[in-house]
């Protein structure tokens, strides 16, 4: 199982803060997006950053059995 914490509009849009996901063997963090966009319609026009911990990781970065993964929606600052 794959575990994954939703945070501001992610969180606010999904009216939930973590969401657990089935693994497979391979997942990637963007296969999990895809899995939890079809959860969660409203989270698809959304382009996500992805932690597993505390370090930012490519979408490409495959998962395994246990990861809490974490998803933060794209941040401007001014």
């Amino acid at each position: 199982m794959i575990k994954v914490q939703l945070f501001a509009a992610f969180a606010e849009f999904a009216g939930t803060r973590e969401v657990l996901v089935p693994y497979r063997q391979g997942i990637t963090c963007s296969d999990l997006w895809t899995t939890i966009r079809e959860k969660y319609p409203k989270l698809s026009p959304i382009h996500p950053l992805f932690a597993i911990g505390k370090e930012y990781v490519p979408k490409e970065s495959v998962l395994k059995d246990g990861d809490a993964v974490l998803l933060f929606p794209p941040v401007s600052g001014g």
